[in-house]
């Protein structure tokens, strides 16, 4: 009986793995505000919203509007020399922390994301 249930975990988590693999990337639609902690707009408040499916990812606002990215870590460098880096967070990691180094203004935000339904 020991043989049944050890060879149906190893079935069931050789099936996870390649569903995983196979299955397409859900695109999640997130948006929040952010709060501009050093520079240009210092304790001002500012509105982020994007789409991020798998490793990619589409500005809806923000200084990169209209840009699409491939995130090749937590971080990526867009053309116009904005910084951006990613982190799920909260709880129960259902937010989406984004940093952005902005180049021209100077100046640094931290966003608070959600997905949104």
């Amino acid at each position: 009986m020991k043989s049944f249930y050890h060879s149906l975990t190893i079935i069931s988590t050789i099936s996870a793995v390649l569903g995983s693999l196979t299955a397409p990337a859900i695109a999640a639609e997130w948006v929040g505000d952010g709060r501009v902690v050093s520079g240009s707009g210092y304790k001002g408040t500012v509105r982020l919203a994007l789409t991020k499916t798998g490793n990619r990812v589409i500005f809806h606002s923000g200084p990169d509007r209209g840009k699409s990215v491939t995130l090749t870590q937590s971080s990526v460098r867009t053309n116009s020399g904005n910084s951006w880096q990613f982190s799920r967070c909260g709880d129960r990691s259902e937010k989406l922390c984004v940093t952005l180094r902005q180049s021209r203004p100077r100046r640094e935000i931290y966003y608070l994301l959600r997905a949104k339904y």
